[in-house]
Protein backbone atom coordinates (compact mmCIF):
# COMPACT_ATOMS: atom_id res chain seq x y z
CA UNK A 1 0.00 0.00 0.00
CA UNK A 2 1.22 3.60 -0.87
CA UNK A 3 1.81 6.72 1.54
CA UNK A 4 -2.11 7.57 0.60
CA UNK A 5 -3.99 4.46 1.79
CA UNK A 6 -6.21 2.22 -0.52
CA UNK A 7 -8.39 4.97 -1.12
CA UNK A 8 -6.00 7.21 -2.11
CA UNK A 9 -4.05 4.74 -4.27
CA UNK A 10 -8.12 4.42 -5.59
CA UNK A 11 -7.87 7.89 -6.39
CA UNK A 12 -5.48 8.27 -8.21
CA UNK A 13 -5.38 5.38 -10.45
CA UNK A 14 -9.05 6.55 -11.24
CA UNK A 15 -7.95 10.01 -12.23
CA UNK A 16 -4.86 8.76 -14.52
CA UNK A 17 -7.63 6.51 -16.24
CA UNK A 18 -10.40 9.03 -16.48
CA UNK A 19 -7.99 11.67 -17.93
CA UNK A 20 -6.98 9.31 -20.79
CA UNK A 21 -10.42 8.50 -21.23
CA UNK A 22 -12.22 12.14 -21.47
CA UNK A 23 -14.02 13.03 -24.73
CA UNK A 24 -12.40 14.74 -27.64
CA UNK A 25 -12.41 18.69 -26.44
CA UNK A 26 -10.55 21.46 -27.44
CA UNK A 27 -7.93 21.81 -25.13
CA UNK A 28 -9.10 24.44 -22.88
CA UNK A 29 -11.94 22.52 -21.86
CA UNK A 30 -10.37 19.30 -21.60
CA UNK A 31 -7.78 21.04 -18.92
CA UNK A 32 -10.81 22.24 -17.09
CA UNK A 33 -12.77 19.32 -17.06
CA UNK A 34 -9.02 17.52 -15.72
CA UNK A 35 -8.82 20.22 -13.07
CA UNK A 36 -12.51 19.38 -11.53
CA UNK A 37 -11.76 16.08 -11.83
CA UNK A 38 -8.72 16.52 -9.74
CA UNK A 39 -9.99 18.80 -7.61
CA UNK A 40 -13.29 16.15 -6.95
CA UNK A 41 -11.01 13.55 -5.98
CA UNK A 42 -8.97 15.98 -3.70
CA UNK A 43 -12.00 16.44 -1.65
CA UNK A 44 -13.03 12.74 -1.64
CA UNK A 45 -9.63 12.27 -0.76
CA UNK A 46 -9.59 14.60 2.17
CA UNK A 47 -13.19 13.25 3.62
CA UNK A 48 -11.71 9.54 3.41
CA UNK A 49 -9.16 10.72 5.85
CA UNK A 50 -11.52 12.57 8.25
CA UNK A 51 -10.33 16.12 6.92
CA UNK A 52 -13.35 17.82 7.03
CA UNK A 53 -13.03 20.53 3.60
CA UNK A 54 -15.01 23.00 2.07
CA UNK A 55 -13.94 24.38 -1.29
CA UNK A 56 -14.75 28.15 -1.46
CA UNK A 57 -13.28 29.85 -4.22
CA UNK A 58 -13.08 28.57 -7.63
CA UNK A 59 -13.66 30.98 -10.34
CA UNK A 60 -12.88 34.57 -10.01
CA UNK A 61 -13.80 37.37 -12.54
CA UNK A 62 -10.71 39.64 -13.37
CA UNK A 63 -12.56 42.50 -10.82
CA UNK A 64 -13.04 39.84 -8.21
CA UNK A 65 -8.96 38.76 -8.74
CA UNK A 66 -7.92 42.41 -8.30
CA UNK A 67 -9.76 43.12 -5.42
CA UNK A 68 -7.97 40.23 -4.01
CA UNK A 69 -4.21 41.80 -5.07
CA UNK A 70 -5.03 44.73 -3.66
CA UNK A 71 -5.96 43.49 -0.45
CA UNK A 72 -2.55 44.27 1.89
CA UNK A 73 -1.85 46.87 -0.35
CA UNK A 74 -4.20 49.86 -1.06
CA UNK A 75 -7.75 47.66 0.49
CA UNK A 76 -7.45 46.55 4.65
CA UNK A 77 -5.97 43.35 4.83
CA UNK A 78 -2.70 40.79 4.55
CA UNK A 79 -1.01 40.31 0.75
CA UNK A 80 -2.75 37.26 -0.32
CA UNK A 81 -1.97 37.02 -3.98
CA UNK A 82 0.72 38.19 -6.28
CA UNK A 83 -1.34 38.22 -9.39
CA UNK A 84 -3.74 41.06 -9.97
CA UNK A 85 -5.72 39.25 -12.83
CA UNK A 86 -5.29 41.76 -15.81
CA UNK A 87 -1.88 42.29 -16.20
CA UNK A 88 -0.92 38.62 -14.99
CA UNK A 89 -4.55 35.98 -14.95
CA UNK A 90 -4.74 33.87 -12.04
CA UNK A 91 -5.77 30.35 -13.12
CA UNK A 92 -9.18 31.09 -10.72
CA UNK A 93 -10.25 32.93 -13.81
CA UNK A 94 -9.42 30.26 -16.31
CA UNK A 95 -11.72 27.91 -13.77
CA UNK A 96 -8.30 25.68 -13.10
CA UNK A 97 -7.70 26.66 -9.76
CA UNK A 98 -9.53 25.81 -5.84
CA UNK A 99 -9.40 27.20 -2.59
CA UNK A 100 -10.27 25.12 0.30
CA UNK A 101 -10.85 25.44 3.97
CA UNK A 102 -9.94 22.82 6.65
CA UNK A 103 -13.13 22.40 9.61
CA UNK A 104 -11.88 21.31 12.58
CA UNK A 105 -14.20 18.71 14.32
CA UNK A 106 -16.58 20.81 15.36
CA UNK A 107 -16.78 22.36 11.44
CA UNK A 108 -15.62 25.56 12.47
CA UNK A 109 -12.75 27.04 10.26
CA UNK A 110 -9.25 26.04 10.79
CA UNK A 111 -6.79 27.56 9.22
CA UNK A 112 -3.56 26.90 11.62
CA UNK A 113 -3.65 22.51 10.79
CA UNK A 114 -0.41 22.35 8.45
CA UNK A 115 -0.41 18.77 9.30
CA UNK A 116 -4.17 18.23 7.27
CA UNK A 117 -3.04 20.40 4.44
CA UNK A 118 0.53 18.68 4.06
CA UNK A 119 -1.88 15.55 3.74
CA UNK A 120 -4.05 17.20 0.85
CA UNK A 121 -1.01 18.73 -0.66
CA UNK A 122 1.38 16.11 -0.83
CA UNK A 123 -1.96 13.96 -2.53
CA UNK A 124 -2.90 17.00 -4.72
CA UNK A 125 1.01 16.72 -6.12
CA UNK A 126 0.99 13.11 -6.29
CA UNK A 127 -1.51 13.59 -8.97
CA UNK A 128 0.31 16.36 -10.86
CA UNK A 129 -1.09 19.30 -9.27
CA UNK A 130 0.82 22.51 -7.56
CA UNK A 131 0.16 23.25 -4.09
CA UNK A 132 0.37 26.84 -2.90
CA UNK A 133 2.24 26.35 -0.34
CA UNK A 134 5.13 25.18 -2.48
CA UNK A 135 5.87 28.54 -3.78
CA UNK A 136 6.43 29.43 -0.05
CA UNK A 137 8.76 27.16 0.22
CA UNK A 138 10.47 27.90 -2.89
CA UNK A 139 10.98 31.67 -1.66
CA UNK A 140 8.61 32.53 -4.78
CA UNK A 141 5.94 34.36 -2.23
CA UNK A 142 6.52 35.72 0.58
CA UNK A 143 3.21 34.33 2.46
CA UNK A 144 1.82 30.81 2.56
CA UNK A 145 -0.81 29.78 0.21
CA UNK A 146 -1.47 26.76 2.07
CA UNK A 147 -5.41 26.29 0.52
CA UNK A 148 -4.97 26.90 -3.00
CA UNK A 149 -4.72 23.88 -5.62
CA UNK A 150 -3.47 24.59 -9.25
CA UNK A 151 -2.62 22.80 -11.84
Amino acid sequence: MNQFGFIGLLLLQSVKLFSKSLPTVNTKNKKRLEFFLKFSALILYAWSRKVWVIPYSIFRSEEEQNLKYQQGRTLPGRIITNVDGKLKKSKHQVWRAGDILILDDEFKSDWDTFAKYEILGLFWMQMGGVWGHQWFVDGLTKFDDLGHFED
